[in-house]
């Protein structure tokens, strides 16, 4: 969503937090194509509060808690947050 040498500020730290461990799993040209990757359970995802709202409420903030300068939300398909590989001791998820 983000050109690396565009915005290098969001391929380094999200939400304060390093992304040390991140891996990309999808890349796309199409807005489209990555809402609905999200909403089909691949990951994470950055995504415009306004878009999450009117296009795919159904999608959940992963760190609430957090904002950016920027209304930017860390969202996931809520299925996703219960899966064995998704864990955080320190911030377990939203509670949905």
């Amino acid at each position: 969503m983000f050109p690396e040498t565009s915005v290098p500020q969001y391929w380094q730290r999200l939400c304060g937090e390093p992304l040390t461990n991140g891996h990309i799993v999808l890349e796309v040209t199409s807005q489209w194509l990555f809402i609905e990757a999200l909403r089909q359970g691949l990951g994470v995802g950055m995504m415009a509060k306004e878009i999450v709202q009117r296009c795919c409420p159904e999608l959940v903030n992963v760190m609430p808690a957090r904002s950016e300068s920027v209304d930017i939300w860390l969202v996931v398909n809520p299925d996703v947050c219960s899966a064995p590989t998704f864990t955080n001791t320190e911030n377990p998820g939203p509670t949905l």
